[in-house]
């Protein structure tokens, strides 16, 4: 994959985790009550997401210092995020 397409994939993956992650919050008298709407809509978007996910890690090399840093506290990133962003530093 060249740079481009893998700059498009993290803006992806960055959009589908911001849609994916938004909840309502509903408060009730003394309460929160969270509530999330599973939708045909929200099932593809997770799957998406899991489409994305693994074509980014093939481009985590040309992504930018700071795009890694933010990638790292995804657990499925983390650990060739954290090695590549050593590399660059050594």
């Amino acid at each position: 994959m060249d740079k481009e397409t893998c700059k498009e994939l993290f803006r992806k993956y960055q959009e589908l985790k911001k849609k994916i992650s938004s909840e309502s919050h509903l408060k009730e008298p003394g309460q929160q009550v969270v509530s999330q709407n599973i939708s045909g809509e929200y099932i593809t978007d997770v799957k998406e997401l899991e489409n994305v996910e693994q074509k980014l890690l093939d481009c985590l090399y040309y992504l930018t210092d700071e795009e890694l840093i933010e990638l790292s506290s995804d657990d499925l990133f983390k650990e060739k995020a954290q090695e590549i962003l050593i590399k660059r530093r050594k």
